[in-house]
């Protein structure tokens, strides 16, 4: 991580990686929860000039799957972070520095529509404590959880890497199961 401070312009650090860089950046902390956040949650935007969020409805889903957090105190305590996104159920979603160089996603957006059915349907398998909030499942309708081709609005953060430079591209995609992102392209 030190490496990426004066060799990339922005680094984005996705669910365990972005409480990781976190800890390492700016010394916060990831704290354990009594039982893993699993499902998919409500957020809304809380830095409407991000550019990350640009576009976005007043309130968007995200798919979460952990057994840590950060607490936002900790997040608004350093005045090099922002608070980009967040849920209620949920917590911290999206934090940026100031400057947008360091990116920190807590959730899962890459997560196709039966990748979070098949993390909860293993967790309950092995009788692990879940805190999963079922009106969300319900908000992406019956078809989530059963497979049935439902439209799921995914965000999709593609990084072109060539050398040393990384190019940013974000894409708000309706995507079915089964669906590649790479379809759309074409």
């Amino acid at each position: 991580m030190e490496w990426s401070k004066p060799h990339v312009h922005s680094t984005l650090h996705i669910c365990w990686g972005a409480q990781a860089g976190l800890y390492y950046h700016y010394g916060i902390k990831k704290k354990p929860l009594e039982e893993k956040l699993s499902g998919v949650y409500a957020h809304t935007v809380d830095y409407k000039r991000s550019i990350l969020f640009r576009g976005f409805d007043d309130t968007f889903m995200v798919p979460h799957s952990r057994h840590t957090t950060v607490d936002r105190a900790d997040i608004e305590a350093n005045p090099s972070l922002r608070v980009l996104a967040s849920s209620e159920e949920a917590g911290i979603y999206a934090v940026s520095t100031k400057k947008g160089r360091q990116i920190f996603i807590t959730g899962h957006s890459e997560y196709d529509p039966l990748t979070l059915q098949a993390e909860y349907q293993r967790d309950v398998s092995q009788g692990k404590p879940i805190r999963c909030m079922t009106d969300a499942w319900k908000f992406l309708g019956a078809g989530y959880v059963a497979g049935i081709p439902t439209p799921v609005i995914t965000m999709t953060i593609v990084f072109i890497a060539l050398g040393l430079v990384f190019v940013d591209v974000c894409v708000l995609s309706i995507l079915q199961p089964g669906e590649a992102f790479l379809d759309l392209l074409y």
